[in-house]
C-alpha cells in the first residue's frame, strides 16, 4: 500500500474504534433526543445516509418541561456568558509589568476580535453548541478562516461550524484535554468540488459530478475529517505548508477509502467541551443524566393526567350487553333506548380519579427539572435591573450566590474547553492574517504571553465571590485593628486593590501594577520627608530669628541653656 492508503486505513480504523467506545453514551443520547430535543433524533442515531432532520415528532412525549428547561439554560448561557453586542472577554497580558504599549495593543486586539465575532456566524453557532451542551453535556465547535481570506468577494473573516452530537468521536491527551476529533458529514460531489477542486476527488465523486442522472448528482458521500496532533518530527515550527503544521487535518471519502486532502492547522481548530467530566466519562455528564428519571416520570404522570382528564370529561357508557342503542355524544343529541326495562337505560361510568393529587406531584417534578438546568439562576440574571446594569456584580453575586456555587464547576469547564480554545484560535487567525495592528516594536512575538479574562455578567458574578470574601475580611480586620494596629497590615492592600479591579472587569491598561504602585509610594514618602525637613528648617529659622532679637545677656543665657540641654 502507498503511504496515503496506509494513513487512510489507520485513521478509519481509529474512527471505528472511537464509535465503539462512544456506543456507551448513545443510548443516553437517544433518551435525551426522545424526551428533550426531538429534532436531534436523526443526528444522534448516526444514520448511514445523509438523512435530513424533519419536523420534531416524538409520540412518547406528553410533557415539554425538559425541552423548555434546556432552552432556558442555553439561552441563559448565551445571554449571561457570551452576550451578543457586549464585550464579554478581554485579552490581557499575563505579566502585569509589561509596558503600557502592550496593554493598549491587547486592548485593541480585544475590540477587533469582538467585531470579527459579531460580523461572523459565531453567535448563531454558539447557541446551537450551548443547546447541545445543556441537553447532551457535550458540544463541538469548528473554527476556520472565513471566505474573506480565501479570495471571495463577499465573506467574513471567521466561520464557525457547530458539530452535532453523534457525528464525532474524540480522544484525550495525558491531561484529559480533547486533542483528537473524528467528525463525519455528508456532502454531494458538487459541494466537494467547490471546496477541494475536482482533481482531488475520488473516482466515484468525479463520476457523480459528471453524471446527468439527478440521483447521482445529489448522491451524498460520507466524509470523515480526522483532526489530531502530529508527532515530533512530522511537523516544523513556525510558518509551514499545511501537511507540516502541528495539527493534522485529513479529509477521507469513506466509500472509496480515498484521502481528499492531507492538510493541517497551527492550533487545534475544534473546541470540544463537556459540561462535567467524572472518572472515565470521556464524553461527559450533566443535568440530563441526573434528572432523566424525573423527566420520564413527569412524562408518564402527564400522560395519566390527560387520560384521567379525558375520562372525566367524556366517560364511557354503561349499557346492557344485548342492547341495540347507540350513544350520541354530540351536544343536544338524543339517545334512544328500550323503555320496556328501566335497567336498560344507558348511563355514564362514574370516574372517581382524584386529579387534585396528580397536579402537585407533576409541579414538584417540573420544579426539580427546571432547577437541574439552573432556570431559576438564569431568570434572575436576566431580570431587567440586571440587564440594564442597575445592579452591581456584587449585588448579582449575592442574589445568586447559592446557585453560582453549584454552577461554577460547569462555568470553569465551559471556559476551559470551549471559550478559551475558540478565542485562542480566533486570536491566532486574526494575528496571522494581520487584522490586528502591528505588534509593538519592543515586544518579541514569540515571547508574547497573554491571558483571556471573561467579563460577562455570570463571569463577574462568580469572581465577585472573591471580592465579597475580601470585603468581609477587611471589615473584621478593621475591628481587630482597634485592639492591635498590626492587624491592619495582614493583607497586602495594593495587591488586593488590583484583584478587586480585575474582578470587576476593569481593563488592564488602566490598572496600575505593583511596581507602579511601589514607585508612587516611594514618591509620596520622599515628598513627605521633604515636607518634614522643610518644616524643621522653618522652625529652626524662626528660633534663630527670635534669638537675634534678644539682647547680649539673653543670647548668652539661651546659648548656655541649649548647651546645658545637650
Amino acid at each position: 500500500m502507498t503511504p496515503n492508503e496506509e494513513l487512510c486505513v489507520s485513521l478509519l480504523g481509529r474512527y471505528d474504534q472511537g464509535k465503539v467506545r462512544r456506543a456507551n453514551w448513545e443510548s443516553g443520547w437517544n433518551d435525551v433526543a426522545a424526551y428533550v430535543l426531538p429534532r436531534k433524533r436523526d443526528t444522534v442515531r448516526q444514520p448511514s445516509s445523509a438523512a435530513v432532520n424533519g419536523p420534531a415528532s416524538a409520540p412518547v412525549r406528553f410533557d415539554t418541561t425538559a425541552t423548555n428547561a434546556v432552552r432556558v439554560c442555553a439561552g441563559g448561557l448565551l445571554s449571561s456568558l457570551t452576550p451578543a453586542g457586549e464585550l464579554w472577554f478581554r485579552f490581557n497580558p499575563s505579566n502585569p509589568g509589561v509596558s503600557s504599549a502592550v496593554k493598549s495593543w491587547l486592548d485593541d486586539c480585544t475590540h477587533r476580535a469582538a467585531e470579527a465575532l459579531t460580523a461572523s456566524n459565531f453567535y448563531l453557532s454558539i447557541h446551537e453548541c450551548l443547546l447541545d451542551l445543556s441537553a447532551f453535556s457535550l458540544e463541538g465547535l469548528f473554527i476556520e478562516e472565513g471566505l474573506a481570506f480565501q479570495g471571495a468577494e463577499r465573506g467574513e473573516l471567521l466561520n464557525f461550524v457547530q458539530v452535532p452530537v453523534g457525528t464525532f468521536t474524540i480522544e484525550e491527551d495525558a491531561e484529559q484535554r480533547v486533542d483528537t476529533v473524528f467528525r463525519t458529514f455528508f456532502w454531494s460531489a458538487r459541494q466537494c468540488a467547490q471546496k477541494w477542486g475536482e482533481e482531488r476527488l475520488s473516482k466515484e465523486m468525479r463520476e457523480a459530478l459528471a453524471s446527468k442522472d439527478p440521483a447521482a448528482q445529489t448522491r451524498q458521500f460520507e466524509i470523515v475529517q480526522a483532526i489530531y496532533p502530529r508527532r515530533t518530527g512530522e511537523f516544523v515550527s513556525g510558518p509551514a505548508i499545511p501537511d507540516k503544521r502541528p495539527v493534522a487535518s485529513v479529509y477521507i471519502d469513506v466509500a472509496s477509502r480515498h484521502i481528499i486532502e492531507n492538510g493541517g492547522f497551527y492550533e487545534m481548530p475544534v473546541a470540544v467541551a463537556r459540561l462535567l467530566r467524572e472518572d472515565n466519562m470521556i464524553y461527559g455528564t450533566g443535568p440530563a443524566d441526573e434528572v432523566m428519571p424525573e423527566v420520564r416520570m413527569v412524562n408518564a404522570m402527564r400522560r395519566s393526567f390527560l387520560l384521567a382528564l379525558e375520562q372525566q370529561s367524556n366517560p364511557q357508557w354503561l349499557g346492557p350487553n344485548d342492547g341495540s342503542w347507540r350513544p350520541d355524544n354530540r351536544p343536544g343529541g338524543i339517545i334512544y333506548w328500550d323503555t320496556s326495562d328501566s335497567k336498560n337505560k344507558p348511563e355514564r361510568l362514574r370516574d372517581t380519579a382524584r386529579l387534585d393529587f396528580i397536579d402537585p406531584a407533576i409541579a414538584d417534578s417540573r420544579q426539580i427539572i427546571r432547577q437541574a438546568w439552573f432556570n431559576d439562576m438564569f431568570q434572575m440574571l436576566n431580570r431587567p435591573e440586571v440587564l440594564e446594569q442597575k445592579m452591581t456584580a456584587f449585588q448579582v453575586a449575592e442574589m445568586t450566590q447559592e446557585k453560582l456555587l453549584l454552577f461554577s464547576p460547569m462555568f470553569a469547564r465551559i471556559t476551559r474547553e470551549l471559550l478559551t480554545p475558540a478565542l485562542t484560535r480566533v486570536f491566532n487567525v486574526l494575528l496571522r492574517r494581520e487584522v490586528f495592528e502591528p505588534v509593538p516594536e519592543d515586544v518579541n512575538l514569540g515571547e508574547l504571553s497573554y491571558q483571556i479574562d471573561y467579563v460577562s455578567r455570570i463571569a463577574l458574578a462568580i469572581r465577585q465571590a472573591q471580592t465579597g470574601a475580601l470585603a468581609q475580611t477587611a471589615q473584621m480586620l478593621g475591628a481587630m485593628a482597634q485592639f492591635d494596629p498590626l492587624a491592619a497590615h495582614v493583607i497586602k492592600w495594593p495587591k488586593a486593590g488590583i484583584m478587586v479591579a480585575r474582578n470587576a472587569g476593569v481593563p488592564a491598561e488602566i490598572i496600575r501594577d505593583e511596581d507602579e504602585l511601589a514607585a508612587i509610594q516611594q514618591e509620596q514618602q520622599q515628598a513627605q520627608r521633604a515636607a518634614q525637613l522643610a518644616q524643621m528648617a522653618g522652625a529652626a529659622n524662626q528660633a534663630a530669628g527670635a534669638v537675634q532679637k534678644l539682647g547680649p545677656d539673653a543670647q548668652r543665657a539661651a546659648t548656655d541653656a541649649i548647651g546645658g540641654a545637650s
